[in-house]
């Protein structure tokens, strides 16, 4: 039988209030304690936030000091490369050489080309990144024999099989050196990647005030990952067995940088081993009267 005397009512009433009085001293000691873990996570997110910004700074400087150092080294290279190349190429016209000096001197006047285009590459790239874009020359030019010529040159200088198409009015004012080194770049990125014994195609056509050039070939796809930054500075795709040539990752940054000089757009599509660039470039861009546009 349950006791109800008043003593009893009264004890039980004392035991809930200091029950009532333990869940509130808990209930403040756990809100106290959210308390601290939301500032610890504060001080948290203020401390990652802080080193984030310190690294992204190092990251800033490091990045300002490797272009800067490039435009240095490769403006400081370019005349002694002249002065090799220059003698090199008196020594072969002088005629006077036996079969194999003569052999030397068209090698090293080969190596001193293929320098010279990396030193422009690496002007280029400084150019673009610290001097407000690559300067182009506007003139009345046709993107259809740019396209010929890069395609005999791929196929020539390259050993690739190149088909080239060229369709309708392809003529505009444009920098005719500085189209076929975009053309070129394209093209050398496609020969580079393609599956060997298949074709790189060529396609360029006229459009009602711009003009569309399309590279491909065939091989493995671009990852998904890295198709966003195809044009990013050293940027390459991932070595492979059709893919042995080690250059410095400028072609397609140059191309897009030469692009963009032009008023036009460049872009990437790769799926099912078909890998494609698409240009298009305005007939008339914003400056057109033979001067430099930046």
């Amino acid at each position: 039988m349950v006791e109800d005397s008043p003593l009893s009512r009264a004890r039980n009433a004392q035991a809930i209030a200091e029950a009532e009085t333990v869940d509130a001293r808990a209930e403040t000691v756990l809100a106290r304690a959210e308390t601290v873990g939301a500032r610890a996570e504060t001080v948290g997110a203020r401390a990652a936030a802080a080193a984030g910004k310190t690294r992204e700074y190092d990251l800033l400087e490091i990045a300002g000091f490797r272009e800067t150092l490039i435009g240095m080294v490769g403006h400081d290279l370019r005349n002694p490369l002249a002065a090799i190349a220059l003698a090199a190429s008196s020594l072969v016209r002088h005629g006077s050489l036996n079969p194999k000096a003569l052999t030397s001197m068209v090698q090293i006047t080969s190596g001193a080309d293929r320098m010279g285009r990396l030193i422009d590459r690496l002007l280029d790239f400084t150019r673009a990144r610290l001097g407000g874009g690559i300067p182009v020359k506007l003139e009345r030019s046709d993107l259809g024999e740019i396209c010929k010529r890069i395609a005999k040159e791929l196929e020539t200088g390259l050993s690739a099989r190149v088909m080239c198409d060229c369709r309708g009015d392809l003529t505009g004012m444009w920098d005719a050196d500085r189209l076929a080194e975009v053309v070129s770049n394209i093209g050398g990125n496609a020969v580079e990647y393609a599956d060997p014994g298949t074709a790189i195609t060529i396609t360029a056509w006229g459009q009602e005030g711009a003009v569309v050039v399309e590279v491909g070939n065939h091989g493995v796809a671009i990852a998904p990952e890295l198709l966003p930054h195809i044009f990013d500075p050293f940027r390459r795709g991932k070595p492979t067995d059709v893919s042995k040539n080690r250059s410095l990752g400028l072609g397609l940054y140059i191309a897009h940088q030469l692009v963009i000089a032009h008023g036009g757009t460049i872009t990437a599509r790769s799926k099912d081993g078909t890998t494609t660039f698409a240009v298009m470039l305005p007939r008339f861009p914003a400056s057109t009267d033979g001067s430099s546009r930046t």
